[in-house]
């Protein structure tokens, strides 16, 4: 099975800001949208479920750094 949290660094620190989180979930759920009003299923699949992961990894579950042990 694929590990997907060795696969991307979501405890790099670009991600420490809330506005960069938020900015990228909306940007792939919103782009979503764009393929779904344009008739490009597939790809709107594709792009919500992309956004709906990033939400879950980066909203929901992440976290600020000051509970990490160094």
């Amino acid at each position: 099975m694929l590990d997907l949290e060795h696969l991307f660094a979501f405890d790099h620190p670009i991600y420490r800001p809330l506005w960069m989180r938020l900015g990228l979930v909306a940007l792939c759920l919103g782009w979503a949208v764009f393929e779904a009003l344009t008739g490009s299923a597939g790809w709107a699949i594709l792009f919500g479920a992309c956004g709906a992961y990033l939400g879950w990894r980066l909203l929901l579950r992440h976290s600020s750094g000051k509970d990490r042990q160094t």
